[in-house]
């Protein structure tokens, strides 16, 4: 990985600055149990909005292809607990590589659907994190 830094690692996730983007990449590596993931998602967002600081216009990747599947309750508490402080903090673009389990890939959409009505971060599915890296790029 040229140009980039791990934040944080563990047995569900891998976190890095791309500084090239620049972006934070969370890599989830295998289906997460519900509280475990909360309780993960609540120590990454520090380090992401440590992370902004440095970098104004960072914006945030989840690479979603081995997490599985999210319960609407996680969903709900993704918009409820995590997205305030992304929003309050100016993270404005926000984008996922699908996941490789269907069902997984119709939460997440769903998920994306109900963020976009906001209006407020734009969120996007892309097949690869490439293609999720370089539409991060391109504003």
């Amino acid at each position: 990985m040229p140009n980039s830094e791990i934040l944080f690692e563990n047995d569900y996730v891998k976190m890095y600055l791309d500084d090239k983007t620049p972006c934070i990449v969370k890599e989830w590596k295998g289906f997460t149990p519900a509280q475990e993931f909360k309780n993960i998602l609540k120590s990454l967002v520090g380090l992401i909005l440590d992370k902004k600081k440095e970098y104004k216009n960072l914006k945030v990747v989840a690479d979603s292809r081995h997490l599985g599947v999210l319960s609407f309750d996680t969903l709900s508490w993704l918009s409820t607990e995590i997205y305030p402080h992304y929003l309050a903090n100016g993270i404005m673009k926000k984008a996922f590589v699908e996941s490789e389990n269907v069902f997984g890939n119709y939460s997440i959409t769903e998920y994306i659907k109900e963020s976009n009505q906001k209006g407020d971060i734009e969120m996007r599915i892309f097949k690869t994190l490439q293609e999720a890296k370089n539409w991060l790029a391109s504003a």
